[in-house]
C-alpha cells in the first residue's frame, strides 16, 4: 500500500547558521514519504546555496528563492508548491523528531493532527516541555463548535489553547486548503497563525490532539524567526485582526462577554506598553491615539474590569483620552517590580513561545 505523502514547507530567511539542524532532522524522519519544500525568502547569507547543497543530496528536495516578503508570503508560495495529501511546516532554525510523522501516521485520514512541543534553552537542552492536555483526544465537528473556536477566539480559556495556536503544531489537508482557498494573511506580522488556524479548523469535520512532543523550539536569541520582531503597526494590525474576526463570528458566537472583553483589553495593553516603552514619545503617542478611537476599542475598554490599581488608573486615562499620560503610566507599568503586570500576565497567557521577544 502506497504511503500518503506529506509536503514540509520550510520557509527560510538569513538562517544559514541554523539551518542545517532544520533540514536534517526532515530528511532523517523515519516516515521517508516527504516532499522538502525550501522557499529561500530572499536570503543574503548564503541560505539558498546551502539549501541547493541539501537539494543535491537529497532528491525528495525541492528549492524555490523568492523575493523577501515575510514568514506568510513564504509559506503561502509552499503551499502553491505542495504536492502532498497532508502539509507540515517548520520554521527554518527549529527541528523535529525523527519519528514526528511515523507515531502520527495510525491518524492519516482525519482532517487535522495536533502535537506539542519542547522548548530548547540556551544551553540547548529540551529540558522545557510544554504539553497541553493529558491524554489523546479525538474530536469531531461539535467539538470544533463548542469547544476549539470558542478558545482560539479567547471567548474561554481552557487546556487546548497553547497547541493550537501554533502552525507548526499541526499537520493539515491540503485538499481542505485548496478547496476553501485557505492562505496566511500576507498583511499580518503576527496573529497570522492563529487567524490561518481558525480559518482552517473551521472546516473540519474531525481531528486528534496528540499529548506528546515532536517539534523543538530554538530560543536562541539570535533565532528570531520573520514573525516575532516587533513593530509598532502591530496596534494597527491587531485592532483590524480582531474586529474582522469578531465580525466573520457575530452570527455564531457572543463576543460581548467579560471573559472575552477583559482578555481583549489585557491584550492591548500590552502591546501599548510595548509601543510606549520602545518608541518616543510623539510615535507613540500617534500610534495609540488613533487606535484608542476605533469603536472596537472604546467597546472593550468601556466594559474592561481591572483588578489591580495601575490597571484602573490606565483605564481612566484611557477613558479620558489622556494619551500622555497613559505613555508614562505604562512606561511605569512596564518596569515597575510587580510583577502582576498587565503584560507579565498576557505573555504567560498567550504563549511560552513569547520568550524570543525578551
Amino acid at each position: 500500500m502506497k504511503k500518503v505523502l506529506i509536503s514540509v514547507i520550510i520557509p527560510i530567511y538569513n538562517r544559514c547558521d541554523s539551518l542545517y539542524k532544520t533540514i536534517e532532522s526532515v530528511i532523517n524522519q523515519k516516515y521517508t514519504n516527504l516532499e522538502i519544500i525550501l522557499v529561500d525568502d530572499g536570503s543574503t547569507d548564503g541560505s539558498l546555496d546551502l539549501c541547493n547543497k541539501y537539494a543535491c543530496q537529497d532528491s525528495r528536495i525541492k528549492v524555490f528563492h523568492k523575493m523577501n516578503g515575510g514568514v506568510s508570503s513564504a509559506r503561502n508560495y509552499g503551499l502553491t508548491k505542495a504536492t502532498g495529501e497532508y502539509v507540515s511546516f517548520i520554521d527554518a532554525g527549529d527541528y523535529i523528531k525523527p519519528h514526528l510523522y511515523s507515531d502520527l501516521e495510525s491518524y492519516f485520514g482525519m482532517d487535522m493532527i495536533n502535537f506539542s512541543f519542547y522548548v530548547s534553552n540556551c544551553d540547548k537542552k529540551e529540558n522545557e516541555v510544554y504539553t497541553s492536555f493529558e491524554q489523546i483526544k479525538k474530536f469531531d465537528k461539535l467539538f470544533v463548535t463548542d469547544t476549539i473556536l470558542p478558545c482560539l477566539l479567547n471567548l474561554k480559556d481552557n487546556e487546548y489553547n497553547m497547541s493550537l495556536n501554533y502552525s507548526v503544531l499541526n499537520l493539515y489537508k491540503k485538499s481542505i486548503i485548496d478547496n476553501f482557498s485557505l492562505k496566511y494573511d500576507e498583511t499580518l506580522k503576527k496573529w497570522e497563525d492563529r487567524k490561518f488556524i481558525i480559518a482552517y479548523i473551521d472546516q473540519c469535520d474531525n481531528g486528534v490532539l496528540v499529548n506528546k512532543c515532536y517539534y523543538v523550539y530554538d530560543c536562541d536569541p539570535n533565532n528570531v524567526h520573520l514573525s516575532s520582531l516587533y513593530y509598532p503597526e502591530i496596534v494597527f494590525e491587531t485592532v483590524k485582526n480582531i474586529s474582522e474576526r469578531e465580525m466573520h463570528f457575530k452570527n455564531r458566537y457572543d463576543f460581548n462577554t467579560d471573559y472575552y472583553n477583559n482578555y481583549i483589553a489585557n491584550v492591548f495593553l500590552n502591546l501599548f506598553v510595548e509601543v510606549a516603552t520602545q518608541e518616543t514619545n510623539d510615535v507613540a503617542y500617534e500610534f495609540i491615539s488613533e487606535n484608542l478611537d476605533t469603536s472596537l476599542l472604546i467597546r472593550i475598554f468601556s466594559k474592561y474590569s481591572p483588578l489591580d490599581n495601575r490597571s484602573k488608573r490606565i483605564k481612566s486615562l484611557i477613558n479620558d483620552r489622556k494619551v500622555y499620560n497613559l505613555i508614562d503610566e505604562l512606561k511605569k507599568y512596564n518596569s515597575s517590580k510587580n510583577k502582576v503586570s498587565v503584560k507579565n500576565k498576557i505573555i504567560g497567557k498567550l504563549s511560552a513561545i513569547k520568550h524570543r521577544l525578551k
